[in-house]
Protein backbone atom coordinates (compact mmCIF):
# COMPACT_ATOMS: atom_id res chain seq x y z
CA UNK A 1 0.00 0.00 0.00
CA UNK A 2 1.08 3.60 -0.59
CA UNK A 3 2.45 5.45 2.39
CA UNK A 4 2.24 9.06 3.53
CA UNK A 5 4.81 10.52 5.93
CA UNK A 6 3.82 13.35 8.29
CA UNK A 7 6.95 15.06 9.58
CA UNK A 8 6.62 17.43 12.53
CA UNK A 9 9.94 19.17 13.07
CA UNK A 10 11.52 22.19 14.76
CA UNK A 11 12.26 25.07 12.42
CA UNK A 12 14.89 27.39 13.88
CA UNK A 13 15.20 31.10 13.11
CA UNK A 14 16.89 34.26 14.39
CA UNK A 15 20.49 35.49 13.99
CA UNK A 16 21.82 32.66 16.12
CA UNK A 17 18.94 30.26 15.48
CA UNK A 18 17.88 30.84 19.08
CA UNK A 19 14.18 30.70 18.28
CA UNK A 20 12.10 27.86 16.88
CA UNK A 21 8.57 26.80 16.08
CA UNK A 22 6.99 23.55 14.89
CA UNK A 23 6.47 22.98 11.17
CA UNK A 24 4.53 20.15 9.52
CA UNK A 25 5.40 18.55 6.19
CA UNK A 26 3.59 15.77 4.31
CA UNK A 27 5.70 13.57 2.02
CA UNK A 28 4.29 11.07 -0.47
CA UNK A 29 7.35 9.06 -1.56
CA UNK A 30 10.08 7.24 0.37
CA UNK A 31 12.80 8.88 -1.74
CA UNK A 32 11.52 12.37 -0.87
CA UNK A 33 11.13 11.36 2.78
CA UNK A 34 14.77 10.26 3.00
CA UNK A 35 15.90 13.52 1.42
CA UNK A 36 13.93 15.70 3.81
CA UNK A 37 14.55 13.80 7.04
CA UNK A 38 18.33 14.31 6.71
CA UNK A 39 17.84 18.09 6.95
CA UNK A 40 16.11 17.89 10.32
CA UNK A 41 17.40 17.47 13.86
CA UNK A 42 14.40 17.19 16.15
CA UNK A 43 10.80 16.15 15.65
CA UNK A 44 8.55 13.19 15.01
CA UNK A 45 7.40 11.15 12.03
CA UNK A 46 3.93 9.63 11.62
CA UNK A 47 3.42 7.08 8.86
CA UNK A 48 0.01 6.54 7.31
CA UNK A 49 -1.01 3.87 4.85
CA UNK A 50 -3.39 4.74 2.02
CA UNK A 51 -6.15 2.15 2.26
CA UNK A 52 -8.21 3.13 -0.76
CA UNK A 53 -8.86 5.74 -3.44
CA UNK A 54 -12.45 6.95 -3.75
CA UNK A 55 -14.16 8.57 -6.71
CA UNK A 56 -15.69 11.84 -5.45
CA UNK A 57 -18.92 11.58 -7.45
CA UNK A 58 -19.56 8.02 -6.29
CA UNK A 59 -18.73 8.90 -2.69
CA UNK A 60 -21.14 11.85 -2.64
CA UNK A 61 -23.84 9.69 -4.21
CA UNK A 62 -23.34 7.10 -1.48
CA UNK A 63 -23.66 9.80 1.20
CA UNK A 64 -26.98 10.93 -0.26
CA UNK A 65 -28.20 7.30 -0.42
CA UNK A 66 -27.19 6.82 3.23
CA UNK A 67 -29.16 9.93 4.20
CA UNK A 68 -32.18 8.72 2.24
CA UNK A 69 -31.94 5.36 3.99
CA UNK A 70 -31.60 7.14 7.33
CA UNK A 71 -34.80 9.08 6.56
CA UNK A 72 -36.69 5.88 5.75
CA UNK A 73 -35.47 3.85 8.74
CA UNK A 74 -34.79 6.39 11.50
CA UNK A 75 -37.27 9.23 10.92
CA UNK A 76 -40.90 8.96 11.96
CA UNK A 77 -43.33 8.59 9.04
CA UNK A 78 -45.07 11.90 9.84
CA UNK A 79 -41.78 13.82 9.95
CA UNK A 80 -40.59 12.16 6.76
CA UNK A 81 -43.76 13.37 5.00
CA UNK A 82 -43.07 16.93 6.19
CA UNK A 83 -39.48 16.70 4.89
CA UNK A 84 -40.72 15.53 1.49
CA UNK A 85 -43.24 18.37 1.34
CA UNK A 86 -40.57 20.92 2.19
CA UNK A 87 -38.21 19.80 -0.58
CA UNK A 88 -41.12 19.56 -3.05
CA UNK A 89 -42.01 23.20 -2.42
CA UNK A 90 -38.32 24.15 -2.59
CA UNK A 91 -38.45 23.45 -6.32
CA UNK A 92 -40.58 26.57 -6.84
CA UNK A 93 -38.94 29.05 -4.48
CA UNK A 94 -37.99 32.57 -5.54
CA UNK A 95 -34.50 33.27 -6.83
CA UNK A 96 -33.02 36.79 -6.73
CA UNK A 97 -30.10 38.07 -8.76
CA UNK A 98 -28.16 40.75 -6.99
CA UNK A 99 -28.24 41.91 -3.41
CA UNK A 100 -31.50 42.78 -1.63
CA UNK A 101 -31.09 44.69 1.65
CA UNK A 102 -27.64 43.13 2.01
CA UNK A 103 -28.89 39.59 1.33
CA UNK A 104 -27.96 37.72 -1.83
CA UNK A 105 -30.27 34.81 -2.66
CA UNK A 106 -29.24 33.97 -6.20
CA UNK A 107 -29.34 30.58 -7.94
CA UNK A 108 -25.94 29.64 -6.52
CA UNK A 109 -27.27 30.20 -2.99
CA UNK A 110 -30.43 28.13 -3.67
CA UNK A 111 -28.41 25.28 -5.19
CA UNK A 112 -26.08 25.32 -2.18
CA UNK A 113 -29.06 25.25 0.20
CA UNK A 114 -30.59 22.25 -1.60
CA UNK A 115 -27.27 20.40 -1.60
CA UNK A 116 -26.87 21.09 2.10
CA UNK A 117 -30.31 19.57 2.66
CA UNK A 118 -29.38 16.48 0.62
CA UNK A 119 -26.34 15.83 2.82
CA UNK A 120 -28.20 16.59 6.06
CA UNK A 121 -28.88 13.59 8.30
CA UNK A 122 -32.62 13.97 8.87
CA UNK A 123 -32.65 11.91 12.08
CA UNK A 124 -30.24 14.41 13.69
CA UNK A 125 -32.58 16.97 15.28
CA UNK A 126 -29.74 19.34 16.22
CA UNK A 127 -28.48 19.46 12.62
CA UNK A 128 -32.01 20.15 11.38
CA UNK A 129 -32.41 23.02 13.83
CA UNK A 130 -29.08 24.53 12.77
CA UNK A 131 -30.07 24.26 9.09
CA UNK A 132 -33.34 26.16 9.54
CA UNK A 133 -31.77 28.71 11.87
CA UNK A 134 -28.94 29.31 9.37
CA UNK A 135 -31.31 29.88 6.43
CA UNK A 136 -34.04 31.58 8.46
CA UNK A 137 -34.01 34.90 6.60
CA UNK A 138 -34.38 33.36 3.16
CA UNK A 139 -36.90 30.67 4.12
CA UNK A 140 -39.17 33.02 6.07
CA UNK A 141 -38.91 36.28 4.15
CA UNK A 142 -38.02 35.48 0.55
CA UNK A 143 -38.59 31.90 -0.60
CA UNK A 144 -42.40 31.89 -0.60
CA UNK A 145 -45.25 33.54 1.27
CA UNK A 146 -48.09 31.03 0.86
CA UNK A 147 -49.89 29.31 3.73
CA UNK A 148 -48.74 25.96 2.36
CA UNK A 149 -45.11 27.07 2.48
CA UNK A 150 -45.24 28.42 6.01
CA UNK A 151 -47.08 25.30 7.14
CA UNK A 152 -44.34 23.13 5.62
CA UNK A 153 -41.70 25.11 7.51
CA UNK A 154 -43.55 25.12 10.82
CA UNK A 155 -44.16 21.37 10.59
CA UNK A 156 -40.39 20.86 10.80
CA UNK A 157 -39.08 23.87 12.70
CA UNK A 158 -40.97 26.03 15.17
CA UNK A 159 -40.31 29.56 13.95
CA UNK A 160 -41.85 31.70 16.69
CA UNK A 161 -42.96 34.60 14.52
CA UNK A 162 -42.24 36.57 11.38
CA UNK A 163 -41.22 40.09 12.30
CA UNK A 164 -39.53 43.07 10.63
CA UNK A 165 -35.73 42.88 10.66
CA UNK A 166 -33.88 45.79 12.23
CA UNK A 167 -30.23 46.67 12.60
CA UNK A 168 -28.56 49.10 14.98
CA UNK A 169 -26.31 51.90 13.76
CA UNK A 170 -24.61 54.78 15.53
CA UNK A 171 -25.50 58.35 14.62
CA UNK A 172 -24.31 61.64 16.04
CA UNK A 173 -26.89 63.62 18.03
CA UNK A 174 -26.05 67.30 17.58
CA UNK A 175 -28.12 68.27 20.66
CA UNK A 176 -26.46 65.90 23.11
CA UNK A 177 -23.22 65.97 21.11
CA UNK A 178 -22.92 62.21 21.49
CA UNK A 179 -23.12 59.16 19.30
CA UNK A 180 -26.31 57.22 19.96
CA UNK A 181 -27.61 53.86 18.84
CA UNK A 182 -30.36 54.16 16.26
CA UNK A 183 -32.69 51.33 15.26
CA UNK A 184 -32.98 51.08 11.47
CA UNK A 185 -35.50 48.96 9.58
CA UNK A 186 -33.71 46.60 7.18
CA UNK A 187 -36.58 44.43 6.00
CA UNK A 188 -40.28 44.83 6.68
CA UNK A 189 -42.92 42.11 6.48
CA UNK A 190 -45.90 42.26 4.15
CA UNK A 191 -49.51 41.85 5.16
CA UNK A 192 -49.66 38.64 3.12
CA UNK A 193 -46.67 37.20 4.98
CA UNK A 194 -48.10 38.05 8.39
CA UNK A 195 -51.59 36.73 7.62
CA UNK A 196 -50.41 33.52 5.95
CA UNK A 197 -47.86 32.81 8.66
CA UNK A 198 -50.57 33.22 11.31
CA UNK A 199 -52.94 30.99 9.32
CA UNK A 200 -50.27 28.30 8.95
CA UNK A 201 -49.51 28.42 12.67
CA UNK A 202 -53.21 28.08 13.44
CA UNK A 203 -53.49 25.06 11.12
CA UNK A 204 -50.49 23.38 12.74
CA UNK A 205 -52.01 23.86 16.19
CA UNK A 206 -55.37 22.41 15.07
CA UNK A 207 -53.65 19.39 13.52
CA UNK A 208 -51.66 18.74 16.70
CA UNK A 209 -54.79 19.02 18.87
CA UNK A 210 -56.66 16.66 16.56
CA UNK A 211 -53.85 14.10 16.69
CA UNK A 212 -53.79 14.30 20.50
CA UNK A 213 -57.50 13.56 20.66
CA UNK A 214 -57.11 10.61 18.29
CA UNK A 215 -54.31 9.16 20.41
CA UNK A 216 -56.41 9.49 23.57
CA UNK A 217 -59.37 7.78 21.92
CA UNK A 218 -57.13 4.86 20.90
CA UNK A 219 -56.03 4.25 24.49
Amino acid sequence: MSKIWKITYKSFYGNKSQYWHNEVMYVYSEKKFNQEIKKMKEGTVEIFELSETIDIENYLSSLIRDNQLDSLLCVEDEKSIHHSKFIELMENVKVFEGSRYGFNFNKKYIDSLKKEWDFLKKSDEDSLKKFFAKHRTYLLYYANDSVEWFQALLSIYNFTDIKPIYTTTQSFNSQTRRYENTKVLVLDTTETQRNNFAEAKKNIKEIKNKNKKLKKSDV
